[in-house]
């Protein structure tokens, strides 16, 4: 082995290296957005059920149980109740409409390798819809 040959080796090792390390940014950065994505999707699934138990009860019942009207106010509190409960930092929107609530919740994911490469965060979010009803599941 000449000494050409044992500098080729390493310039080979080190885009090896760099590879690897690249590799493993990419893992660790993507697991944490995919379980933060995963987080934010489990909360606003149960943050749409919640708020879809707002009834307007006075409606309700006036209508003798026929329909299942939503109180946006009552949906809002019980949206934000149940964040607060979960300690859980996003951005919310709620959309209450008569047959339904709708939440948006969005975040950032702070990235630790991938800002080696200038990619400082990664936006994630998830959304849910739920349907109110009334009687036995």
């Amino acid at each position: 082995m000449n000494d050409r040959e044992a500098g080729q080796v390493t310039i080979l090792a080190l885009g090896l290296c760099l590879v690897s390390v690249a590799l493993t940014g990419l893992a660790v950065d993507g697991a944490r957005t995919w379980i933060h994505k995963r987080t934010l999707q489990g909360a606003a699934d149960a943050a749409a059920v919640s708020g879809a138990s707002g009834l307007n009860v006075p409606r309700f019942y006036a209508d003798g149980g026929g329909a299942a009207a939503l109180d946006p106010q009552r949906v809002e509190e019980r949206v934000m109740a149940l964040l607060a409960q979960r300690d859980l930092q996003a951005d919310v929107r709620i959309a209450t409409r008569r047959d339904g609530v709708r939440v948006w919740l969005g975040s950032q994911v702070d990235t630790s390798f991938l800002s080696l490469v200038g990619i400082r965060r990664v936006p994630v979010t998830a959304e849910a819809i739920a349907r109110p009803f009334f009687g036995d599941p």
